[in-house]
């Protein structure tokens, strides 16, 4: 089946966020959707994301939605990879990252990127506090996968000491 942009109903509406902007989607394709300053530009702005995640939709063998299917239904990538993890992954999070790691969806295609915020110095400081916490440089890794990095850090790090960390947080009263 062809899909054309043509067949899809675009809706427009007023931004609640921002005053004097409109909102502008398709309903069926959740990635299609913009803030605009004018109602005229709602074809114009969403023509180009609707091919975009028509290319996405396609290369993941995803099913399109035909028009007026109704709402698109969201779906999260895998985890699975990550959670086998359990409990190393959580002690990682909170002695590394600060943060529980129930706070955080992590896929298994997810980097560190999107936690450099949560260091004042961003990569720098994730590698540096790894290097000290876990005696493991991971600065020609860095740009893969969350679970290949914390793979490699349990390969080659003291392994007496993460056993005896993990032991410790699950058996602590």
């Amino acid at each position: 089946m062809q899909h054309n942009f043509d067949d899809y109903k675009i809706h427009i509406v007023e931004s609640n966020n921002y005053n004097g902007k409109w909102v502008c989607y398709i309903e069926e394709l959740y990635n299609v959707s913009e803030i605009i300053d004018n109602k005229k530009q709602a074809i114009e702005s969403l023509r180009a994301l609707f091919e975009k995640e028509i290319v996405r939709l396609k290369t993941f063998n995803l099913e399109i939605p035909k028009p007026n299917s109704g709402k698109a239904v969201i779906t999260f990538a895998p985890n699975e990879k990550v959670n086998s993890l359990r409990p190393f992954i959580d002690i990682f999070w909170k002695d590394v990252l600060c943060t529980s790691y129930n706070t955080s969806f992590v896929s298994d295609e997810s980097t560190f990127y999107p936690w450099e915020q949560y260091l004042e110095g961003g990569k720098d400081e994730l590698i540096d506090k790894v290097r000290k916490i876990y005696k493991v440089d991971i600065s020609a890794i860095y740009d893969r996968r969350v679970y290949e990095i914390l793979n490699f850090i349990r390969r080659h790090s003291n392994r007496h000491g993460i056993l005896y960390r993990c032991f410790s947080i699950l058996f602590r009263h």
